[in-house]
């Protein structure tokens, strides 16, 4: 195996304030000591993906990343594959070599019951070039509350939408979900880390 190329200054922090919270092991789940206060602060794509441990001779590439508004203060190496707006939270391929990501602004905070009024979506990313990179993204659907896992299915997706597992089709050939149905409701989310997936 290759050893990820990393040093102590590839991993930076900042103090959030005693935000973090510090479960400890015991009898009673739930448990907690002091808060944490330092969050590691997040890794451009070029640099994190350095931290992967790899079989010798394998090579990694950023197929696609966050958008350059998700980095203001930074310079994006590379502005093509840079079309992610949120947090991926799930993704699939389809038959077309397409790949579909749940982007989540509401995980795991922000759970909203009530249809069309989440924040999240799913994004389709193609390298429409060949070239190993993503060059188009189109939201196929949006409004979503912390959609946590989605399978391509009969020329649509199963997407799990917080409290409902829903179908999303694209009918009219736009690249957008214009119908949807709900399969299965009621799912509890009574902590949105531990819902369907």
């Amino acid at each position: 195996m290759d050893p990820p190329s990393l040093d102590d200054q590839t991993f930076s922090a900042t103090d959030v304030g005693a935000k973090i919270p510090n479960y400890t092991p015991g009898a009673q789940w739930g448990t907690q000591a002091e808060p944490f206060s330092l969050m590691q602060d997040p890794l451009q794509a070029e640099v994190s993906i350095n931290a992967y441990a790899k079989p010798q001779g394998m090579t990694l590439s950023v197929w696609a990343k966050e958008s350059n508004e998700n980095w203001p203060n930074r310079e994006i190496v590379n502005e093509r594959a840079a079309g992610l707006d949120g947090k991926p939270i799930a993704m699939t391929w389809d038959e077309n070599g397409r790949l579909w990501i749940c982007e989540t602004v509401d995980y795991p905070n922000e759970l909203n019951e009530k249809p069309a009024v989440g924040r999240d979506r799913i994004k389709i990313c193609e390298d429409t070039d060949s070239d190993g990179q993503a060059d188009k993204f189109t939201v196929f659907a949006d409004n979503l509350s912390i959609p946590s896992t989605l399978v391509c299915y009969r020329g649509g997706v199963i997407v799990q939408d917080g409290q409902t597992t829903i179908y999303l089709k694209d009918t009219n050939g736009d690249g957008k979900a214009d119908f949807r149905q709900s399969l299965i409701t009621g799912w509890a989310m009574g902590d949105t880390h531990g819902g369907v997936s």
